[in-house]
């Protein structure tokens, strides 16, 4: 069962946040105000990171500190956040805080923080769900800012894929989990899609957590006129896990430690093939049919 985070806010950002969960994070993301304003943080902070972190359309610059085991967020414009295992704290910032890079600041690194101490590992990737037959499956592609992940997971929401019982699953950033008493995979795809609008995540179809039967790891697009589906040995699928892993830069060692482990049990879980094919969206039907076959092989063998 998905492990609640807690959200504890200051009541215009618990607000403005409760109005963006409606969509689809509603039950597992509880955002609250504060029964009485959040002290600062303290000292004795040990430093991770300080540079730039992509945001929304910004890139404004990011702090990460971590003790006994919390994260210290700052975030140029958006706050201050203090993270635990399946919490967040909004803290007092020194300087003014712009609400909508507050939003955006709170849905990123603190939240993606929290859900790891949890044993929730987010990656950058776009997915598709298939239903047929009373069954559901799903499958995520993985891809960096501009690989075309997107573009691919939007083509499963056109009409011509619905008779097929495709839908799109996320956008931009799936958690995935595994569980010891299966080896299976599972996304959670109720993780709020800030690339897309509030209509668009009513639109998508979101069930709290659904199998994974297949990665796809997006590769550099081809000149040759084919759809190439490779799959990876274990070893080579551990590093795209890795690679496309978020946030893994703002961790402490001893969360580092859990990720690789997650990493190597994920890689011999589930399937992990590279994708490759011409970035022509005349190419896409073609590619969600190559997908669809693989999804199939997957799921027998």
């Amino acid at each position: 069962m998905r492990s609640r985070i807690r959200l504890v806010l200051e009541p215009d950002l618990a607000r403005a946040i409760t109005r963006r969960l409606v969509a689809v994070a509603s039950g597992w993301l509880v955002a609250e105000t504060a029964r009485r304003p959040a002290g600062a943080p303290g000292e004795g902070w040990e430093a991770i990171y300080d540079g730039p972190a992509t945001l929304g359309a910004g890139v404004p610059r990011l702090r990460c500190r971590h003790r006994d085991g919390r994260y210290l967020v700052e975030v140029e414009d958006g706050g201050v956040f203090e993270v635990g295992t399946g919490e967040v704290v909004q803290r007092p910032s020194n300087r003014p805080v712009s609400m909508e890079r507050a939003v955006e600041a709170l849905l990123g690194p603190p939240l993606v923080l929290a859900m790891a101490k949890a044993g929730q590992w987010c990656v950058h990737a776009s997915g598709a769900l298939r239903s047929r037959d009373g069954r559901s499956k799903a499958c995520l592609f993985l891809g960096g800012s501009g690989t075309g992940k997107s573009t691919l997971a939007a083509s499963f929401a056109e009409p011509s894929s619905w008779s097929k019982g495709w839908r799109r699953l996320a956008d931009d950033i799936v958690p995935v989990v595994d569980e010891n008493e299966d080896a299976t995979l599972w996304a959670l795809p109720r993780f709020p899609q800030l690339k897309l609008s509030e209509d668009e995540e009513r639109q998508r179809e979101a069930p709290e957590r659904i199998a994974v039967t297949h990665l796809f790891v997006l590769s550099a697009p081809t000149d040759a006129e084919k759809i190439e589906i490779v799959r990876l040995p274990p070893a080579a699928a551990a590093l795209a896990l890795v690679e496309h892993a978020v946030a893994t830069r703002l961790m402490a060692q001893a969360d580092l430690w859990r990720h690789l482990d997650f990493v190597r049990r994920a890689a011999a879980v589930c399937p992990v093939s590279a994708l490759r094919y011409p970035r022509d969206r005349r190419w896409l039907p073609r590619v969600r049919a190559a997908v669809d076959s693989s999804l199939g092989a997957a799921i027998s063998s």
